[in-house]
């Protein structure tokens, strides 16, 4: 029988283990702890995360096996966040919530977003920075996508595919538009949705 070897101890690593279980496979992981990204580490009294431990899961099998193997290790949450924009505060996500910035803002948003539901795109796009342009339109890539998401992977987006994260950002349905009285008006409801993008 063939020796199964496994680099990398994160959660893809842990996961396809478990699941090749019955080929007793060899996890090499080059640091001192597996969990890759979902470790922490204590130092001078603090523990420190790699990163933040949020695990987005939709698919009813993956949930049911993490339940199984680490009871009680997760919590759900409901996210409660907000961005600071234009010298005001709006619930995230961004694309769904303009209300509150600056009117030409908002109109670049708005009216990039409904321009971009008339373009054409030849294919998959190449990188996330065009399925930004692509899905949101130049506004809210402009004055959110763009700059939050260069911020938070540290490089350039066109070097980043757009199956790797498009997945998990909430894509605005302006057509189910409401009013929650005068004070307050919210452009978009949400749902997690990719545009132009299988799998």
């Amino acid at each position: 029988m063939k020796k199964v070897v496994i680099l990398g101890g994160g959660l893809a690593g842990l996961s396809a283990g478990h699941h090749l279980a019955e080929h007793e496979p060899a996890v090499i992981e080059r640091e001192s702890a597996i969990g890759g990204l979902c470790r922490s580490f204590t130092q001078d009294g603090f523990t420190f995360d790699c990163t933040g431990h949020l695990i987005h899961l939709k698919n009813a099998y993956t949930k049911e096996l993490i339940a199984r193997i680490l009871p009680d290790a997760f919590h759900a949450h409901e996210r409660l966040a907000a961005i600071y924009s234009k010298s005001t505060t709006t619930p995230y996500p961004f694309q769904a919530n303009t209300y509150g910035l600056p009117p030409q803002v908002i109109k670049e948003c708005v009216v990039g977003f409904v321009e971009s539901m008339h373009v054409n795109g030849n294919g998959e796009p190449k990188n996330f920075h065009d399925w930004v342009l692509l899905t949101f339109g130049s506004g809210i890539a402009k004055h959110f996508m763009l700059p939050y998401n260069e911020k938070f992977w540290k490089q350039d987006l066109r070097a980043i595919t757009a199956r790797r994260v498009a997945a998990s950002i909430v894509f605005p349905r302006p057509w189910q538009n409401r009013s929650s009285g005068c004070t307050r008006t919210r452009l978009w409801n949400t749902s997690i949705q990719s545009r132009n993008m299988s799998g």
